[in-house]
């Protein structure tokens, strides 16, 4: 079968300008909404005595080319371009004064894979957020229920509001269709777990902060409804923050933001009797910053996986994810551009030499966007540069577009 080459590619980023630019005109014409300001729309929000419901979501759909040079690719890549839905999100968060919280958060356009590589998946809908949380004091807070874990920055930060279209290869991996999945190359993201936390918000002594957060899961992906043993994971997170006032704003927030984190999970992996332990310890450290329309983000993350029950050494995973940002802040409307680096070695470490060494993937991100002011709408147009060791290599560069609509 003929593989798609870069022309449909550059075809389809002549498509995607056009229409930036049909977004941008009304957007220099006409009255600004009584709502607008710097941090978009306000929230849908309903008060009844001391409780409040607020409702919030998104939904973004994409465009992917992924475009082919040369036959080496085989013949999952590549051949499945076009719309997909990445996200449908409905959340609703209630409130009892400031004690109480309870959220819950679904996402119609979840997908599904049927096997590795498997480059069509099938649209579900998913639970993701289902917690409560209770404010014992001003420093202490207490949230059960299925959340993120404290380990990725990447993935902590909310989807709507990312810089890029998507999350780095470090954190999601290889996604089907894009490239070869392999063991090891699946990302160092941990999807949402059920569990206990103990966290605080932003603990202020002056212009500095402090913020910890550490949880107790069963260690196993949400969609199961139980662990997979009777072991818990283990997570811990640190962040020191240099409050805006420091730089002369007085508005809440932190211009920069020092955090590390670590956890450990020993895990069950398989089906009854072939079960097999898997020991993972995952590390990590960032920095963040962002001011005058300026955001940066650096995290390294890694993670050491040993096998208890097996002869085989252990094997160590290394991320590593840079990203610089600037957003122009017109009247009506914010233009953005950015860069991110992003590699993944996913086995920096193989003692047993049963898997191979030279599959390194690094990823050169450029992203464009545009957001109305008087409408809760964005437009981003993101190109990669793939660039793979030899086991790996594949002419496999990506163009991405998105429009997101937030409520």
């Amino acid at each position: 079968m003929k593989k798609p080459e870069l022309i449909p590619c550059f075809s389809a980023a002549a498509v995607a300008l056009a229409t930036l630019l049909a977004f941008v005109a009304p957007a220099m014409a006409g009255e600004t909404p009584e709502w607008q300001s710097e941090e978009g729309p306000p929230p849908m929000t309903f008060a009844v005595d001391d409780w409040t419901t607020t409702l919030d979501g998104y939904v973004r759909t994409g465009l992917t080319m992924v475009g082919l040079e040369g036959d080496k690719a085989p013949e999952f890549i590549g051949n499945n371009n076009g719309f997909a839905l990445l996200n449908m999100r409905f959340g609703i968060d209630v409130k009892y004064l400031e004690d109480l919280e309870m959220r819950v958060q679904l996402d119609g356009a979840a997908d599904s894979r049927e096997s590795i590589n498997d480059a069509v998946g099938h649209q579900l809908v998913s639970l993701k957020d289902a917690y409560g949380r209770y404010n014992i004091g001003p420093f202490l807070g207490l949230l059960v229920g299925q959340s993120k874990p404290p380990v990725d920055v990447e993935a902590m930060q909310s989807t709507k509001g990312l810089m890029f279209i998507r999350r780095s290869i470090v954190s999601e991996g290889v996604e089907p269709g894009e490239g070869i999945e392999r063991p090891g190359n699946d990302g160092l993201d941990i999807r949402r777990e059920v569990g206990l936390n103990l966290l605080s918000d932003v603990i202020d002594f002056g212009p500095v902060g402090l913020r910890y957060h550490l949880a107790m899961t069963n260690g196993a992906p949400s969609s199961m409804t139980r662990n997979d043993n009777n072991l818990f994971a283990y997570y811990g997170r640190l962040e020191f923050h240099l409050r805006n006032q420091i730089m002369g704003d007085y508005k809440p927030g932190s211009f920069l933001v020092l955090g590390g984190s670590a956890a450990y999970n020993q895990k069950t992996d398989g089906e009854l009797p072939n079960q097999l332990s898997v020991d993972d310890f995952l590390w990590q450290a960032d920095l963040h910053f962002a001011a005058f329309g300026v955001d940066g983000l650096a995290e390294v993350i890694g993670r050491k996986r040993s096998y208890p029950d097996t002869g085989q050494g252990e094997q160590e995973t290394l991320g590593i994810v840079a990203q610089l940002g600037y957003t122009l802040s017109l009247d009506r409307m914010a233009l953005s551009a950015g860069y991110r680096f992003a590699s993944l070695d996913p086995f920096k470490g193989d003692s047993s030499d049963l898997l191979m060494g030279d599959d390194k993937l690094t990823h050169h991100t450029i992203g464009l966007g545009y957001a109305r002011k008087d409408l809760p709408v964005a437009f981003k147009v993101d190109y990669t540069l793939t660039v793979e060791e030899a086991a790996v290599a594949i002419d496999n560069d990506l163009l991405e577009v998105l429009m997101q609509f937030v409520w």
